[in-house]
């Protein structure tokens, strides 16, 4: 294209930076160029097919030169002219294609102006519109639809690139809202972390202190309640110890009462029987005083019973069992007083029988 002054005007690379005031300009002119390149081509070749054309009515030449002579000068004139601007025509089309597909945007504009060319003409030197030949109005379609195809093509790239570029910018955007919401979520759990940690110390020194709490309180109880069963057992003791000796009481003033009756039976049968009679409901009432007596104190051990059971309801079956031997020595002193009893009765009844 040098050789037909295409390139001449502007690189593809600095057209593509100038202005589009300028890159319209300068694509007006090298479009004009081209369409002019291939009319002068197509007019040589054209010329070349009519010298080609005249070839059977030449004529022998002057000075003896034959008809065939002056054929075969024309035939290989043709020739040369055929081949040499079908080369031309060639590298024409190829450097045109290759400048109008250059960029998109070359490409873009390129289309249309030679599109104008080849359906409106050129304009010469004096402003008149010059149409076109057909061979080289189809010379130019071809770059036309090279053009197109390029541009589509290339569209269709930068509209991959752009949905890459759209989906790699979504990528991004998902990716930094992904890190900041996942730095978000690892501050929220570690400062709920932190809060269960909080939780749980003060959860273990509240169960420390009211493990301590118990412990004290339990130790508390269990003193309170060694206390109060030693001073139970202290009274029950004073009781069994009490009562013991007012049962020997009882039984040395009734012996003494039987050794009087019987020094009294020798004297007289009749007082004797009077005062048996007096003694034995003596005897009678003193039993049923001490029955009474030891009712009052039965009944003053089983309301203390009663109260220590109603304080320790919740003690542990250890106490329970404790509770069930008391019962059982309560029981005991029921039984011993009631013996002492029937064995006064009796040693009475054995005195006055004899």
């Amino acid at each position: 294209m040098q050789e037909l002054g295409i390139t001449k005007y502007v690189s593809p690379d600095k057209l593509n930076t100038s202005s589009d005031s300028m890159q319209d300009s300068k694509i007006q002119e090298i479009a004009t160029e081209i369409a002019r390149s291939f009319e002068n081509v197509h007019a040589k070749i054209r010329h070349a097919k009519e010298l080609k054309d005249s070839i059977p009515d030449i004529k022998g030449g002057f000075l003896g030169i034959s008809k065939e002579t002056k054929k075969n000068e024309v035939r290989d004139q043709v020739s040369s002219i055929l081949i040499d601007n079908q080369e031309e025509l060639t590298n024409l089309s190829q450097n045109s294609i290759k400048f109008t597909c250059s960029s998109l945007q070359v490409a873009s504009k390129m289309h249309k102006a030679l599109a104008y060319l080849a359906a409106h003409g050129i304009k010469d030197v004096n402003g008149r519109v010059e149409m076109l030949s057909d061979e080289c109005a189809e010379s130019i379609n071809e770059i036309v639809e090279q053009a197109y195809d390029f541009i589509k093509a290339q569209e269709a790239i930068e509209q991959k690139h752009e949905s890459y570029e759209r989906a790699n910018t979504q990528f991004v955007n998902e990716l930094s809202n992904f890190e900041i919401e996942l730095d978000q979520q690892k501050k929220e759990q570690k400062k709920k972390d932190n809060e269960h940690r909080e939780k749980l110390e003060n959860l273990n020194k509240q169960l420390e202190k009211t493990c301590k709490s118990e412990e004290e309180q339990r130790k508390l109880f269990a003193k309170r309640i060694e206390n109060d069963l030693a001073t139970l057992n202290n009274g029950l003791c004073r009781l069994i110890d009490h009562n013991h000796k007012q049962l020997g009481d009882e039984i040395k003033l009734s012996n003494e009462a039987l050794v009087r009756l019987g020094e009294m039976s020798k004297e007289s049968q009749i007082e004797n029987d009077r005062r048996l009679s007096g003694l034995t409901t003596s005897i009678e009432a003193e039993a049923k005083r001490l029955d009474g007596m030891f009712e009052v104190e039965i009944k003053r051990v089983d309301d203390m019973f009663t109260k220590v059971q109603n304080d320790f309801v919740k003690l542990t079956e250890d106490i329970k069992e404790y509770y069930t031997q008391v019962i059982n020595v309560k029981r005991i002193l029921i039984a011993l007083t009631g013996s002492a009893v029937i064995v006064s009765i009796v040693a009475m009844v054995v005195v006055l029988v004899k």
